[in-house]
């Protein structure tokens, strides 16, 4: 300490050229005190240090673009590369603090050399680049400086420290940048060299061992595939914004989506769509020629990404099933495996920015081990897989949920420890089985067996690939990312970010190389829906998740982890790609015009891209949207989507309507949401006679609704055409039902009866289900269709009335007693009863299950043989009839609907039972028994006209009229047991029918009335 002058070390001999990676140097240090200490004399110190060299086996740099994309072609030159992702909060702000975890060779102002070695495309002016022609590019290190350089022996160096450098200073921090682009497919071999200094354009001889190489497989579009994921929904949510969780199940498994469906008019359907793009190169792929679309001839022996990313690796492909094989990709190119398989189970995010990843859980201790012992709080055994090796001494973990703080980032997870130590467990063979960690701190109590553990990253999590990216090439797992890898604690790559930290992860391995590697570019899609339905946008992470559906992320204390990254992404990739220039650009910037947050205080641009985030509501990407929308279907759709943003503020609502524009992942994959409660086709609902509206019935079709995609290249447009998808058909279908029936008294008194309208809306429920944030557009029940304003029908020709009920007396003797009350208000009847009690106006519908008899007083009937078996809800509103002489009542009732007004007619025969006399040979007779009563029971006497004769014996034909059909139906007692003899089967109430008897005598047929008709 303080020697001057300061110790030097030289190295010389003759055999410094041996020092090669796995050989050693060693420095010996001797130290002498300068004399006597006190009583003591001076000791001589000696201490050896032993180096061992070591380097990093490079490999050539594979990434992905677009035909017409700029992308950006990084180099980070540091020994050892990257930085430290340290933060610290100021007021308001995260500031950056970090400091590069290595140290710049060169000095300031060395070139770097690109070269172009075949394919298509050049470079691009800007960077601070010289062109010499094409294919060369120079640019020089630390050229221009943002804050004083650092010294190394008197000897300006290059700005080692990203700090404030974006985007005015693109080759400062040892990083070198230039920017590629090209118009056509193919691969493209980009080399880079340090060079010897220069200042002008023009090539230098390289420096050796400085050779950075770059592959760009350049592609244009192979397909878009549109399919519809049915055996994954909201479930009880149905079509809830606000609890907008797909139920988990197997999203990333596209083998079992169709491409058409029948699904429920109302309900969210989640829509997937896929981007394949091709190139061919010098090793062809075996494929065939596909002309099947002459606009879009692909050719032979193309690569198609992602699906062909392991079989460029070396192979072999995962089975069409998506389970794993592996062989020669991953023994040799294990760089090839970027990204997790979301179905492998193993690995997750803790939350969908990152933060963090899921590596392993605790484990009980073996019982016969070496070490021997047990979990306590500070020694914890992990169970001993492939991720557990993320787990290093110095990194930060999360163990269990819980409510404990952190920060770097803010996490909310309990029992956030350092690792001090890592061992492992063996067996009495001397086998690994598991391996232990020691904490810094101790846990309050010993967790169980399998609770998670998360390392604690300081970066986000977050695309797209980056070049610059810290992954060793060693098939190590979860060593790209921050601070579980062998470099150290909290350093990171050099990727920017423009999240919560000032670098980006954007490599997380699972030993597998497969098509979810392709590090595919994001495109720009136009997702539109014709006919019958509106779309909307959804959240990656409400799709891709494990857990509790609706549950909180691990970051906050709940179980849910998210196993496809990436979640969100930078667009464009880099602050050093303008997003929006003269004749291209992007829909979205990421960065705004002063680069990334923690550089300076600039504007911070739009941040990064939340997937599947529409950038275009209403149009497609050229701005162009539904022609086929009059002045009121825009604003029925307006108040739709005004509906839904009331009852959830999300952006979700907000995207509601027929176009939307939206950017696929790093997978090719994109998604949306249909919904068909938009422009329903009625046409297949039988009119209703009395009232003239629609009377849908469950199953119905109301409409179908055709949904499509275009992709279009997300940079420079013009070239190649954008490609359209197949066609995806929903027919939507009716869920609900309206129905009335008569009811006795439960009292017992045969002078009242109930008149009881029944109904279901098109969706299945009588009203949102408690705590699901369902939306009902158009409520059966009153006092929810009342707080729904959809205005305007033009193809039903009804202004959304609100959902009351009218009974009419329309003939016959008797007097309307009473009318129902609802659950909010029991004590008073709703709809008003006219003074001569012959009519009920606005009578009030009310839900079955939020109405307690016990509590309200109110009159509930069993629900309609039209409910769906195990329903428990249902929309019910009644009057109480009487006729002190016991005669015939026909009361009319008449619900007010969306689809127009909807009419019964019920007979109410008190008297219990009515003759007819059938005279030889035809009478013409109307039913005025139990509605759809089976024609030989009508005949027999027996089920619902258990109170009347049997003549089935003297009768030999009835015969009734079909009218949606305009067919005759019969029914022939002799010919019960020949198939097809009958389609006559049920005999409806009100409706007339021709009776054949044998004669020559008449018959008398008494019926039964007093059946709740």
């Amino acid at each position: 300490m303080g020697h001057v002058p300061e110790p030097r070390l030289n190295v010389f001999g003759s055999n410094v050229v041996a020092c090669s990676p796995g050989s050693s140097a060693e420095v010996t240090f001797n130290g002498v005190e300068p004399g006597p200490l006190g009583s003591g004399q001076g000791l001589r110190v000696t201490e050896t240090v032993r180096f061992t060299f070591s380097t990093t086996v490079t490999q050539k740099k594979v990434f992905l673009a677009w035909a017409g994309n700029r992308v950006i072609l990084e180099a980070d030159w540091r020994v050892l590369p990257g930085d430290t992702a340290a933060l610290t909060i100021g007021p308001g702000n995260f500031v950056y603090t970090g400091e590069p975890y290595g140290r710049c060779q060169f000095n300031e102002g060395q070139g770097i050399r690109y070269v172009k070695g075949g394919g298509p495309g050049n470079f691009v002016a800007g960077l601070g680049a010289f062109l010499n022609g094409a294919d060369e590019a120079t640019v020089m290190l630390g050229e221009n400086f943002d804050k004083a350089p650092t010294l190394n022996g008197g000897v300006e160096t290059a700005d080692e420290d990203q700090a404030e450098d974006a985007p005015l200073f693109p080759q400062d921090a040892c990083i070198s940048r230039v920017l590629f682009e090209s118009e056509d497919p193919g691969q493209v071999d980009i080399e880079a060299f340090a060079a010897d200094p220069i200042r002008g354009a023009g090539a230098t001889a390289p420096v050796d061992v400085t050779k950075v190489a770059f592959v760009v497989y350049y592609m244009k579009f192979e397909n878009v595939a549109l399919s519809l994921v049915d055996d994954v929904s909201k479930g009880i949510n149905h079509n809830s914004m606000a609890l907008a969780d797909w139920t988990p199940g197997n999203p990333w498994d596209a083998s079992k989506d169709v491409t058409s469906v029948n699904w429920n008019v109302s309900r969210d359907l989640l829509v997937r769509g896929r981007v394949r793009g091709w190139f061919v190169n010098a090793n062809p792929s075996g494929r065939p020629v596909n002309t099947d679309d002459p606009l879009n001839v692909l050719p032979a022996n193309r690569w198609v990404l992602p699906d062909d990313w392991a079989l460029l690796a070396g192979g072999p492909a995962d089975n069409a099933n998506n389970s794993t094989v592996t062989g020669t990709a991953e023994e040799f190119r294990p760089y090839y495996d970027i990204m997790i398989d979301p179905g492998q189970g193993r690995f997750a995010l803790p939350a969908p920015y990152g933060a963090g990843m899921r590596v392993t859980t605790i484990a009980d201790w073996p019982a016969t081990a070496s070490p021997a012992g047990s979990n306590t709080t500070t020694t914890l055994a992990i169970a001993n897989s492939n991720s557990s090796s993320g787990i290093k001494a110095g990194v930060s973990i999360s163990i269990g949920i819980g409510s404990v703080t952190t920060t770097k980032p803010a996490l909310s997870v309990t029992n956030t420890r350092n690792v001090s130590a890592v061992g492992f467990i063996y067996n009495a063979a001397g086998d690994i089985i598991g391996s232990t960690i020691t904490l810094t701190t101790p846990l309050i109590a010993v967790p169980a067996a399998g609770t998670p553990v998360v390392v604690i990253s300081p970066a986000p999590f977050e695309g797209p690939y980056s070049l610059i990216d810290l992954c060793s090439p060693s098939p190590a797992y979860n060593d790209c990312l921050a601070g579980s890898f062998d470099q150290g604690v909290n350093a990171a790559g050099a990727a920017l970010s423009n999240s919560f930290g000032p670098l980006r992860d954007t490599a997380m391995r699972d030993g597998d190389v497969d098509r979810w590697d392709a590090p595919m570019p994001v495109a720009m899609v136009s997702v539109k829906i014709r006919g019958t339905g509106f779309i909307h946008q959804v959240w990656k992470s409400y799709v891709y998740y494990t857990g509790t559906q609706n549950g909180t992320p691990y970051v906050d204390g709940g179980d849910q982890f998210f196993p496809n990254p990436y979640y969100n992404s930078e667009i464009p990739d880099s602050p050093y790609i303008p997003a929006v220039v003269s004749g291209g650009g992007y829909l979205w910037d990421s960065w705004g015009t002063d680069g990334a947050p923690f550089m300076d205080d600039g504007p911070r641009g739009m941040g990064p891209y939340d997937a599947w985030r529409a950038v275009r509501i209403g149009t497609n990407s050229a701005g162009i949207g539904d022609p086929g929308l009059n002045t009121d279907d825009a604003l029925e759709l307006a108040d739709i989507r005004a509906r839904y943003l009331a009852l959830s503020d999300s952006a979700e609502a907000a995207s509601i309507s027929r176009d939307l524009v939206v950017y696929s992942d790093n997978h090719g994959e994109f998604m949306v949401a249909a919904n068909g409660d938009f422009k329903t086709d009625l046409t297949a609902c039988a009119a209703n006679t009395l009232g003239g509206g629609k009377q849908c019935k469950t199953g119905d079709a109301v409409g179908k609704g055709t949904l499509t995609a275009t992709a279009d290249y997300p940079d420079f447009r013009g070239k190649h055409f954008p490609v359209k998808s197949n066609d995806a058909v929903v027919t939507w279908t009716w869920g609900g039902y309206k129905d009335v029936t008569v009811e006795n008294d439960p009292a017992g008194n045969a002078q009242y009866k109930y008149v009881v309208f029944h109904a279901m809306d098109r969706d299945g429920f009588c009203r949102p289900v408690p705590n699901t944030g369902m939306v009902l557009l158009h409520s059966v029940l009153t006092a929810e269709d009342a707080a729904s304003s959809i205005t305007n029908y033009p193809t039903r020709g009804a202004k959304d009335p609100i959902e009351t009920i009218d009974f009419l007396i329309d003939s016959g003797e008797g007097i309307i007693l009473a009318t129902n009350a609802v659950p909010s208000a029991p004590a008073v009847a709703t709809g008003t009863i006219n003074n001569g009690r012959q009519f009920a106006a606005g009578v009030n519908t009310f839900s079955i299950e939020q109405n307690d008899p016990a509590q309200t007083g109110i009159l509930e009937f069993p629900k309609s043989s039209q409910a769906a078996a195990g329903a428990t809800d249902e929309c019910q509103a009644w009057i109480k009839v009487s006729n002190s002489l016991l005669g015939v009542l026909d009361v009319l009732t008449v619900a007010h609907d969306d689809e127009g007004d909807i009419a019964f007619d019920s007979i109410i025969d008190l008297q219990g039972t009515a003759t007819f006399t059938l005279n030889f040979r035809w009478s013409l007779v109307t039913w005025t028994g139990a509605d759809a009563t089976p024609v030989a029971d009508a005949l027999k006497g027996t089920g619902a006209n258990d109170a009347g004769n049997d003549i089935s014996d003297q009768v030999t034909v009835v015969y009734g009229w079909d009218a949606p059909a305009q067919d005759w139906l019969g029914y022939f007692p002799g010919g019960v047991n020949v198939p097809g003899a009958n389609d006559l089967t049920k005999l409806m109430s009100g409706a007339a029918y021709w009776i054949a008897i044998k004669g020559p005598g008449a018959v008398n047929w008494t019926i039964a009335t007093d059946v709740g008709q």
